[in-house]
């Protein structure tokens, strides 16, 4: 099945030492600027409203439609 894309806002949950910060992006881009910021051993979070996503590479993408085999980008 062909990948699907759609355009959302995506929020961006990283960690700062102990603090944990939240961050937005409109694009992949964006997201990932702010996933670098993170400085801890767990691992940044993304979603869309309560969605998460995934980071395949290529963007990000619905973790709930990978689990029934469809592959649909947020960003």
């Amino acid at each position: 099945m062909a990948a699907t894309k759609t355009s959302v806002r995506v929020r961006v949950e990283y960690w700062c030492g102990t603090t944990q910060m939240t961050g937005t992006a409109m694009t992949y881009r964006g997201a990932m600027r702010l996933a670098a910021k993170n400085r801890n051993a767990y691992s940044p979070k993304f979603y869309d409203g309560n969605r998460e996503l995934l980071d395949d590479g290529n963007g990000l993408v619905y973790a709930d439609e990978l689990e029934h085999g469809r592959t649909v980008y947020a960003v």
